[in-house]
């Protein structure tokens, strides 16, 4: 199922790939120049749902801790370390990738619900 799922969405990615804003352009590139960022939000989402027992939570929460409470270097232009607009994009990625965080939070509709392809994932794990 979460193979189905992934291949659903890297389907409907890459048919929406002349369309992509350039805020993705920019999470993109920065995501992968900055890959640990991405294993450091897993982290703390991981923590707000088994120690602190969050039944549901934001990215947004895992960023704010991330800035205030992690040590971390970018590899970024940016003045931020983490731009609030990257939110949507690591959402998504994290509950694609991490299925223990899938539906562990809440998003809004974006771009980025067809940039990375969330629309087709999720009708394929909700038909399973």
């Amino acid at each position: 199922m979460l193979d189905q799922a992934l291949e659903a969405a890297a389907r409907q990615s890459a048919g929406y790939r002349d369309r992509r804003t350039k805020a993705f352009r920019e999470w993109h590139k920065y995501h992968r120049d900055n890959p640990h960022v991405y294993d450091i939000l897993v982290d703390i989402l991981h923590k707000g749902k088994y120690e602190k027992d969050f039944h549901q939570w934001s990215v947004q929460g895992a960023i704010e801790i991330a800035r205030w409470e992690r040590r971390f270097k970018v590899d970024t232009s940016s003045e931020f370390k983490i731009a609030n607009a990257f939110g949507a994009y690591y959402s998504r990625l994290i509950m694609m990738q991490e299925p223990d965080l899938y539906n562990f939070m809440r998003v809004t509709s974006a771009p980025a619900d067809y940039e990375l392809g969330w629309v087709a994932f999720k009708s394929v794990m909700r038909d399973a």
